[in-house]
């Protein structure tokens, strides 16, 4: 899993129990550490390393150009209608 979609879980998981409370290091040349409280105690800790937060970020990207391709261009086979003014 990656981690926008560990983190995801985690946030499914514990947001009944109340404020969920984030934090982060200050980013280090390896990476930094991610943590979420839950008010019921656990807390989800991951070390992002800077390669973790790039890959995330490209996954994300993607996702998010799938989803406006199917919003933009709902039907298969639709064509922008190209005129000159």
């Amino acid at each position: 899993m990656t981690l926008l979609a560990d983190l995801e879980e985690f946030v499914a998981d514990h947001r009944p129990h109340g404020l969920l409370t984030g934090d982060a290091t200050e980013p280090a040349l390896n990476g930094y550490l991610l943590t979420v409280a839950c008010p019921c105690g656990v807390v989800f800790e991951r070390w992002v390393t800077p390669l973790d937060a790039e890959l995330d970020l490209l996954h994300a990207a993607d996702e998010c150009h799938r989803s406006m391709r199917s919003v933009l261009f709902p039907a298969r086979g639709f064509r922008l209608n190209r005129t000159t003014v």
